[in-house]
């Protein structure tokens, strides 16, 4: 197999990924060496013609325009053969079929006809070749190309630059879904659910692909195929209207292929995946059909009946003469002018929204692109300066197109790169040199050794520092207003533009770090000092902003006690470099990361960045291919820089540095891509540079439009909120027609009133301006105010109203919202940022009357009056609520109203129905809904409890429709009668004319209210008109909550202050400044004491030293004390929970998941350690994404299994690598191999981490953990909601108990001390996992290689016994606390069970293997990895690893786990 073994990342600058990155003319080579090409009949090039099918068109006159036929669906060349020649390939690309020897160099097409993502699509047309299939052809083809090329290396090299197009998808629905009379999956699946089926499925191929060689992937989404003449023929009333059932679902399968290739974007570091939107293409030509000159766009040139496509092109059939005017062929194809238009916008893109990412060729992402900088950027401002810090001359330039420049590289710097991939045809030009109209594309202003400080490099000569260069910036922005002849037009485009800021080395290189020149460091300490230059630093960024700067990213300090200058320089004194001057980086770039937030959160009409150089730069750079990490490739004088015209190093793509401080381009090509598009989530935050392109910036408004409370309003409900969901649905509860709507300005939207429904009111007091869409009509952008998903007939349970025909559960208006969400994600173009966003909305959901109007108290329909009572009947409602309540929860919601039930025994119908028996309204209805309200209210406590990061208040429907309702200030005369006449499910009779007073009407229908009383619902809901009204607060309240403090703190201080007898606290204690000192400076030797008149001249003692006439700040009443700590306490919250919301992303099901193992879990912790028990190297990895990583396994391990299982979005870090609060707070993964229970385990290996030190690191851990939250308590909670994974004493055994040559004697750490000392540290859910080591294959070969070692397994057992035992012990022991038994030895099976899962081998290694039981280095492993079950002499395969990571966290045996599974140890509440 061929992993991701290409060793540096590379760049594209169209959107095939194929173009060179230099700019030469015509050339005789392709641009790429080869186009490999997977899909169904739109690219089949006669694959299918030796098969039995009917899919074939090896016949004329198919081919009658491309020389004869050749199995292609056209008349000519289809849409990857324009491709080809567009990517200067000499002949078209072979089909599998045929294609033999040296062909195979070029590319192959394994397309085939009637193919699809599902193994069974196309079945009914007889033999084609699956996706799956195409790509086991490809596995083929990739051996076939190792044999040409002689080993695998060179092969994956030269496969990494080929391209890979696929497109699979179109007969998953025209040849399955939508053929019900073959196909069951139209039944079985919803349109979402189908896609996400397809799409699952997809990527697995992909990944295939991926493994197998694939870098530069593009993936074309299907096209509009209900505007096919088959489809029009067949389904369309007129002929030319597309068949939009068809098309909607199209839409979501692209969708989700877009999202696909994100996701593989951001996983796949050395990859790129670009989405090609077909669907768009092909709308955008039949909405323009002359602009590419078609006539015909309804009807194939060649076919039979309606529209040329009930049959498509019969053999020999006589086509149309004026095919160029036709866009289709057959019933199904184009031709081969309408694959030229969808060829050239997929090469090209022609349109923005033809590709994803957008990467278009001659045209760059951004109008223009601003750099300021150091030597890391110069492009030549420094050559004509005088000054040392210039290098134009040789060998600087040796690999640059124009030689030497003044770049201080051997080739291209980062912000050429950059400038490259934002689609720019040429470099940034300097702006010493930057002449006319090519300052519109922007102008690099960076000099070598300039800084913020003026002073900063001065001993080198002359720089252009960073306060010059925003004077140079600011004389390009008065030519470019001379050049557009507006401020305004100049302005619109300095918004839209990039802008990259990268100083301060040479505020620590060439001053803070010189003593000798400068005396910042006599003056500040590292902490000052970094104050001080991010004071002077922003001042200057807000001159930049004034400019018109609205996209900045500011790069952060490298490493720049790493670079060959500072380690000759200061010496490393043990360590790999100089730690003083990393360490003031690492000051700098945290307070740089501070500047961003605050820069976001002031100035909201802008985007700025920060970018992480410090963490791309660290880590293993060997594992990018770099060999020498401490020297320069050129030989350096005293200053640091090549001598001119030495010849340099030959190998230069394998050193990290060029002189004594720069980087070479191969480094700088790695920075530059992970700066475009993060690899990490660390690399750039809160987004990368690609993101930032994409955001659209409004200049004239902030980012919030209309500044609403709240940026979107999510509306979860019934048919009391529903605004049009249910209007194309077939069911009777829709209302879509008069006289509804008779008082809403559009008419009947659906809305079940007159006028505007309660939630419709909501919005406007929370300051939206138009009313939040509904989700069935929602589109766009729009989506980012809110939806409103409520449908009418909805309830908590599933089969709630079904009589009432295709209603919206809650259940599925959750499964909307997520879908929702991912939109969101891409749109905003991060899943953090999605996060985030979502965070800060307010959600109302209103359920649970339809349960009972529809459900209990229907006994002719539901059984579910028969089986519970109403008390019971209001509690499984409740619990199931609050499992969906958790959902959305996990979906971003953290300010959540929920409505109780309303009054629906005084319902028009209901009094109708039921009779009230003497009462006014229906008690038992009434009974019922209270019943449900007080488990609700219940609810609410609890989630506040549990959800210490969201806020959840009660909305009492009951109690505000309770009472007289002109005590609310209302005139109602007519309270238990509709005002519409009714038909005969209460609601109102179309076409008939409802009553005049409808503000003197309770109820509009049968059902719901006027718009009178909703007016009074939704204020009452907003701003409680009485205490009851809202628990524990009122909507405007909850708004407030972690966003507003201050307004909170107004409304506290503009009530009555209440009396008290006792101060509220024992004592208070002040530190501050004047502000607060009441004396402490009257005996000091000071200017700055004021114990003398005026001063105290209103305070009852006069003058005390107070800085005030009379009382200082804390000097307050009680009342005012109370107010202050609550201000306080509050401000304390919102840090504390914008901490925590900013720990979790993708909302997992523990907040945090802590690993201690051994090598079954390690991922990378033994890397640096000196032992051979390392697993970073090939062919370890060679399933894993980022290939080795430490792990012994080829894939995923247990422990990456089950954090997937667990929610988390990137596996659990492991603790030798993990910088920064971020990682930590969601868990750490402490594991080491040969490590086990004892401390000398494994020591005959070399270092390792045992368990006693495993426990030391998490104590560390823990005191980080507090130290980021400020509080024990806090942190304590947190991490008693963490998951804990314990997997030891394999080890104790293999490499200890039964190695007697190396361990007679030891000390013991025993694992009751080990669980009893976690527990100690927070740990309430532990899993201890039992161990199964006799049946590994180094056991077996000591049995002659037939069975498993008993001796080795008895023993195991024993200790797994023992453990079990343990288990109990500490659940009896540690009451707050449960632990769980994972038994690792029944869980693998018997043999029967392991050829059930699919291992065919259970008793060999997949890799071949040293002495020391671990595989040889970069020896092919067994090609059907998934047969195996073991991997090397030790450790499992990734599928074996999948089976019991799935049976740990869901398993149903009790045996497997013990006294229950994962996945009910993480929902207990303890």
């Amino acid at each position: 197999m061929i992993a991701g073994t290409a060793r540096r990342m590379w760049l594209v600058s169209v959107v095939v990924l194929a173009v060179s990155l230099w700019w030469s003319g015509a050339r005789a080579e392709p641009q790429v060496p080869c186009y490999f090409i997977f899909g169904d009949s739109l690219v089949d090039n006669g694959n299918n013609n030796q098969l039995q099918s009917l899919a074939r068109a090896d016949y004329l006159p198919y081919g009658v325009d491309f020389g004869g036929p050749t199995g292609r669906f056209s008349n000519g060349k289809t849409t990857v053969d324009v491709v080809a020649e567009l990517l200067g390939f000499d002949d078209f690309i072979p089909p599998y079929a045929t294609a033999r020897g040296q062909d195979v160099l070029k590319g192959v097409n394994f397309a085939s006809a009637a193919a699809g993502i599902r193994e069974e699509t196309g079945r009914q047309l007889g033999d084609r070749i699956t996706f799956s299939g195409q790509v086991k052809n490809y596995q083929n083809t990739v051996s076939q190309v190792v044999n040409l090329l002689g080993d695998e290396d060179q092969a994956a090299n030269y496969l990494s630059k080929c391209i890979y197009s696929v497109g699979l998808g179109s007969n998953d629905y025209l040849n399955n879904y939508f053929m019900p009379q073959f196909y069951s999956t139209g039944n079985q699946f919803t349109p979402e659910e189908y896609a996400d089926s397809l799409i699952h499925d997809y990527g697995q191929q992909l990944t295939i692909l991926y493994n197998y060689g694939a870098r530069k992937v593009v993936l074309f989404g299907i096209g509009q195929i209900g505007c096919s003449p088959n489809e029009l023929a067949q389904n369309s009333p007129d002929g030319s209207s597309c068949v939009q059932k068809i098309n909607s679902a199209n839409q979501i399968f692209n969708s989700k292929l877009k999202a696909l290739a994100n996701e593989f974007n951001t996983n796949l570091a050395d990859a790129r995946f670009i989405f090609v939107d077909s669907y768009g293409i092909f709308q955008d030509i039949i909405s323009n059909p002359a602009q590419y000159g078609f006539r015909v766009t309804n009807a194939g040139c060649c076919g039979v009946g309606r529209n040329n496509g009930q049959i498509t092109c019969l053999p020999f059939q006589t086509p149309c003469q004026n095919r160029d005017e036709y866009l289709f062929w057959d019933a199904f194809h184009p031709t081969e002018a309408g694959n030229a238009v969808i060829a050239r916008r997929a090469y090209s893109a022609v349109q923005a929204s033809d590709a994803y990412p957008q990467l278009v060729q001659g045209k760059p992402q951004v109008p223009c692109f601003f750099i300021f900088g150091d030597s890391v950027a110069d492009p030549g401002n420094n050559n004509k300066l005088p000054t040392l810090a210039k290098v134009n001359y040789k060998p600087y330039g040796i690999d640059f197109p124009a030689g030497p420049t003044g770049r201080f590289c051997n080739g291209r710097n980062i912000v050429d790169f950059l400038a490259e991939l934002l689609g720019f045809e040429n470099y940034i030009p300097a702006f010493a040199s930057a002449n006319g109209t090519e300052i519109l594309q922007g102008v690099n202003y960076a000099s070598g050794a300039a800084g913020i400080r003026k002073e900063s490099g001065k001993q080198l000569g002359a720089r252009i520092s960073m306060g010059e260069q925003l004077k140079n910036h600011r004389t390009t922005v008065s030519r470019i207003i001379d050049i557009f002849g507006k401020k305004s037009l100049a302005k619109n485009q300095l918004n839209q533009c990039i802008y990259s800021v990268g100083m301060g080395s040479n505020d620590y290189i060439n001053n803070y770090f010189m003593p000798q020149y400068y005396t910042t460091s006599q003056k500040y300490t590292l902490e000052e000092y970094a104050d001080v230059l991010i004071k002077q630093y922003t001042r200057q960024i807000l001159r930049l902003h004034q400019y018109g700067a609205r996209k900045v990213a500011l790069v952060g300090l490298g490493l720049i006690g790493c670079t060959p200058d500072a380690i000759k320089t200061y010496g490393t004194n043990g360590s790999a470099c100089v730690d003083i001057m990393n360490n003031a980086s690492q000051i700098f770039n945290g307070k740089l990361v501070s500047l961003v937030d605050e820069l976001n959160t002031n100035l909201t009409d802008s985007q700025f960045i920060y970018i992480n150089s410090y963490g791309m730069g660290s880590g293993d750079l060997t594992l990018a291919g770099f060999k020498v990490l401490n020297a320069g490739c050129c030989e350096a004088d005293e200053v640091g820089q090549c001598i001119p015209d030495l010849t340099p190093c030959q190998n230069r793509s394998e050193y990290v540095f060029w002189d004594s401080f720069h980087p070479t381009e191969a480094g700088n090509l790695i920075t530059a891509s992970r700066t475009y598009t993060a690899s990490e989530p660390s690399d750039t935050y809160p987004m990368d540079m690609s993101h930032l392109a994409e955001l659209q910036i409004n200049p004239q408004s902030s980012l919030v439009y209309g500044a609403p409370q709240v940026p979107c309003f999510f509306i979860f409900g019934d048919s009391l909120a529903d605004n049009g969901n249910n209007n194309n649905r077939r069911t009777s509860a829709k209302v879509n027609y008069h006289p509804y709507g008779i008082d809403y300005p559009a008419g009947p939207t659906g809305r079940f009133c007159n006028g505007r429904t309660t939630v419709d009111i909501l919005a406007q007091l929370l300051g939206f301006e138009n009313p939040i869409p509904p989700y069935a009509t929602a589109r766009g952008p729009e989506i980012l105010k809110g939806l409103n998903y409520a449908s009418g007939g909805g309830g908590i349970r599933a089969e709630t109203s079904y009589q009432q025909g295709d209603v919206i559960s809650l259940d599925q208006q959750l499964l909307n919202h997520k879908f929702t969400a991912s939109r969101i994600a891409s749109i905003l173009r991060s899943k953090r940022s999605a996060g985030q966003y979502l965070n800060k909305c307010l959600y109302s959901v209103g359920m649970g009357s339809n349960d009972y109007i529809n459900n209990y108290f229907l006994p002719e329909l539901y059984p579910t009056s028969r089986l519970y009572t109403p008390e019971q009947y209001a509690t499984v409602l409740v619990q199931q609520y609050s499992r969906q309540i958790m959902s959305l929860y996990e979906s971003g919601a953290r300010k959540v109203a929920l409505i109780g039930i309303g009054l629906i025994g005084c319902t028009p119908s209901a009094i109708s129905a039921f009779g009230t028996n003497g009462s006014a309204c229906v008690d038992k209805l009434n009974s019922a809904a209270q019943m449900f309200n007080q488990n609700l209210v219940s609810l609410v406590d609890q989630l506040n409890t549990d959800l210490t990061d969201a806020k959840f208040i009660y909305v009492n429907s009951f109690g505000m429709g309770s009472g007289d309702p002109a005590a609310a200030g209302t005139r109602f005369k007519v309270v238990n009668v509709g005002c519409c006449p009714i038909n005969s499910f209460g609601l109102c009779a179309e076409g008939q004319t409802p009553c005049q007073n409808r503000s003197e009407y309770v109820f509009w229908d049968g059902f719901h209210p006027t718009e009178a009383l909703n007016v009074i619902t939704a204020a009452r809901t907003y701003s409680e008109f009485d205490p009851s009204d809202t628990y524990p607060m009122d909507i405007k309240a909850a708004i407030y909550f972690v966003t507003n403090i201050v307004v909170l703190v107004v409304s506290m201080l503009s009530q009555s202050p209440p009396v008290y007898g006792e101060p509220q606290v024992s004592c208070f204690f002040i530190f501050g400044d004047s502000l607060a000192d009441n004396g402490n400076n009257n005996l000091l030797p000071t200017s700055a004491i004021v114990n003398y008149k005026p001063y105290g001249i209103d305070f009852p003692v006069e003058p005390s030293g107070r800085f005030c006439n009379g009382r200082t700040t804390l000097f307050l009443s009680q009342w005012e004390q109370m107010t202050a700590t609550w201000t306080l306490m509050m401000i304390n919250v919102v840090l504390v929970i914008s901490l925590l919301q900013s720990c979790v992303c993708g909302e997992p099901k523990v907040p945090c998941f802590f690993i201690f193992g051994d090598s079954l879990a390690d991922n990378g912790n033994n890397n640096r350690l000196q032992t051979p028990s390392r697993g970073n190297y090939k062919p370890y990895g060679i399933d894993f994404p980022q290939g080795p990583t430490g792990r012994f396994t080829n894939g995923r391990t247990i422990v990456d299994i089950l954090a997937e299982l667990l929610g988390f979005e990137n596996p659990i870090p492991c603790f030798a690598n993990t910088r920064g609060y971020k990682n930590i707070v969601r868990g750490l993964n402490y594991a080491s191999a040969s490590a086990g229970l004892r401390d000398e385990t494994g020591s005959h290996m070399g270092e390792n981490v045992n368990l006693n030190k495993q426990l030391l690191n998490h104590k560390s851990t823990v005191k980080r953990i507090t130290s980021i939250m400020g509080l024990k308590q806090l942190s304590r909670q947190h991490l008693q909601k963490c998951l804990y994974s314990v997997g030891m004493g394999s080890n104790d055994y293999l490499m200890n108990y039964f190695q007697p040559k190396f361990y007679p004697t030891s000390k013991q750490y025993t694992l009751e001390q080990y669980a009893s000392t976690l527990y100690k540290y927070g740990a309430r859910k532990v899993v201890l996992n039992g161990g199964l080591v006799g049946c590994t294959p180094s056991s077996i070969s000591t049995t002659n290689g037939s069975t498993c070692a008993e001796n080795l397994n008895n023993a195991v057992q024993f200790f797994n016994q023992k453990l079990k035992s343990l288990v109990d012990q500490l659940n009896a022991k540690l009451t707050d606390a449960k632990f769980i038994y994972v038994d690792m030895f029944g869980i693998s099976g018997s043999p029967s069970d392991l050829t059930a899962a699919g291992f065919k081998v259970t008793k060999a290694n997949c890799c071949p293997v040293d002495e020391s039981g671990q595989c040889l280095p970069s020896k092919a492993p067994c090609q059907n990895r998934s047969e195996y079950m073991f991997w090397d002499l030790f450790h499992p395969t990734e599928a074996s690893n999948l089976i019991t990571a799935r049976k740990t966290y869901n398993s149903s045996n009790s045996s497997d786990t013990y006294p229950m599974n994962l996945s009910h140890l993480i929902q207990l509440r303890l």
